[in-house]
């Protein structure tokens, strides 16, 4: 057996330890500072804090209130429960430092949205003409975010021989738009996009129109509306 080797593992086990212990140890005091300081600053402010306002009393005849003065032993506990105040916050500043604390900062996230995307929905059909897909629908109103810079209508296609065409309809005016029609003619889902568009203004329901220039099942894996923010 290597005695060396066995030696040296002790060693470090030892060293171990004793840095464990160190660090609860540090951990642990730090611990109990916290308290005596949360306590002091308790036992402060009950008793700088002016006593409750209480209903007010009938009035009386008008006399000349005497002013009332702190007590010399209150005055004096209370300037010593400032001194152990500051005392505590110096040793828990340090003890902090040693322990390697950062102070807690205060942090403002502020947004970066630039982009919405709106999910309409998927479906598949083998009709040669433009047939509705229901589960491809939902609602859009402009009004709802500001400064829109784009619009996009993307859809994600694919079939098996032949063509599949997609395209956008406005459900609430009856309008199509011709302009974001787009198609795939591999069995490959592939995505792609159209526009910008310029939707109406207003609450309106858009719906995909699908169809396949075979007769072969052509699948909408998925669309969207895509929107750029200023």
């Amino acid at each position: 057996m290597n005695w060396r080797w066995v030696i040296t593992f002790a060693v470090m086990l030892i060293l171990t330890g004793i840095g464990s212990y160190v660090l609860w140890n540090h951990e642990r005091r730090f611990a109990a500072l916290q308290w005596q300081l949360q306590t002091l600053r308790d036992e402060l402010d009950m008793r700088t804090l002016p006593a409750a306002s209480a209903s007010p009393a009938p009035l009386q005849a008008v006399t000349t209130p005497a002013t009332s003065v702190p007590d010399s032993s209150t005055l004096s506990q209370v300037q010593q429960l400032r001194k152990d105040l500051s005392s505590l916050t110096t040793r828990l500043a340090q003890l902090e430092t040693k322990l390697g604390a950062t102070p807690r900062a205060k942090t403002t996230t502020k947004s970066s949205l630039k982009e919405i995307t709106i999910f309409l929905g998927s479906g598949s059909t083998y009709s040669r003409d433009w047939v509705a897909i229901p589960s491809a629908v939902a609602n859009f109103d402009p009004s709802s975010y500001s400064k829109i810079k784009s619009i996009y209508f993307e859809a994600a296609l694919s079939i098996v021989g032949g063509e599949a065409h997609a395209r956008l309809v406005n459900l609430t005016t009856g309008g199509v738009f011709y302009s974001s029609e787009l198609s795939n003619n591999t069995s490959v889902s592939k995505w792609s996009s159209a526009g910008p568009l310029y939707l109406q203004s207003g609450n309106n329901q858009y719906e995909v129109q699908l169809k396949s220039t075979s007769g072969e099942k052509a699948s909408l894996d998925g669309a969207r509306l895509h929107i750029f923010l200023e």
